[in-house]
């Protein structure tokens, strides 16, 4: 700094020093300006970039809440259908067992006589264990289940049973995989008229409700080895259920007639387990 007793030109020379000194500082704080402006757009860009990604981030995390939820209620919605299908017993829809009066019924068709009533068609009866022994057929290929020494032929009102000629245990189903075809020696039909001229139709007819018998008693002691818990309401013993004989025999179409209610009432407790247990 100049003294008083300096000259003009010494204050000029010290004030343009001074100038020089502001304008290095000004250069200098110009230039860290455009560092710090240079930084600052940098890091808006690095917000601007982090505010776009968290705006995405966002969106993306509420469609996902949204479709977790839409999917929930449709697992949810899924759930309660499955139980409602569980809960039905589609064989109970497909063969309605019933009764009507004092006879059992299946899908409607009245199956026994009684002299003190109006006689059932046999139209009506035949229909009904052709249906019966489709029922039986029916969960039998549910569960995979062979009878041994039998065969289920449904086939409406004239429905047959084949007897095989030996046991059929399974070395021997692969030894001889074709089953029994129909013959006059193996069939046993249901079918029966009164007007019928066929030989002993009866006795035919007879033969197929034993044979039947036998096929409820093998498929129900399958079905009770499978489940401790169920066990048929009539059992079978040769050619009687629930104590009473299978068979038609005049005179004695009341105890006939209880018999069948007994067949269907096995074949309805037998449908049942399957709706329960068995997977369409």
């Amino acid at each position: 700094m100049p003294s008083e007793g300096d000259g003009p030109e010494a204050h000029i020379l010290h004030l343009r020093e001074k100038l020089k000194a502001v304008e290095a500082r000004r250069i200098t704080l110009h230039r860290r300006r455009a560092l710090v402006e240079k930084k600052r757009r940098r890091l808006q860009g690095l917000l601007d970039l982090w505010q776009s990604l968290n705006n995405s981030a966002a969106e993306a995390l509420l469609d996902l809440s949204e479709s977790h939820q839409a999917t929930h209620g449709s697992e949810l919605s899924a759930g309660a259908r499955l139980e409602a299908l569980t809960q039905l017993n589609v064989a109970n829809d497909c063969f309605h067992v019933w009764h009507s009066g004092p006879f059992a019924t299946m899908n409607g068709c009245s199956i026994g006589r009684l002299p003190a009533f109006a006689a059932v068609e046999w139209t009506d009866i035949n229909a009904g264990l052709g249906q019966a022994i489709l029922l039986l057929d029916t969960l039998v290929k549910q569960t995979g289940f062979r009878f041994r020494r039998l065969e289920l032929v449904p086939f409406g009102s004239f429905s047959k049973i084949l007897r095989s000629p030996c046991d059929l245990s399974d070395v021997e189903t692969k030894l001889m995989p074709n089953s029994p075809r129909i013959t006059a020696s193996n069939a046993m039909s249901f079918y029966y008229d009164e007007a019928n001229l066929a030989f002993f139709p009866r006795r035919n007819m007879n033969a197929a409700l034993v044979a039947f018998l036998q096929c409820v008693e093998e498929f129900g002691s399958h079905v009770e080895g499978l489940d401790p818990t169920i066990r048929l309401p009539h059992r079978v013993q040769g050619n009687k259920i629930g104590g009473l004989p299978i068979v038609l025999t005049p005179g004695e179409e009341d105890t006939w007639n209880r018999a069948l209610k007994y067949l269907l009432t096995d074949l309805k407790w037998l449908s049942a387990w399957s709706a329960r247990h068995v997977l369409l």
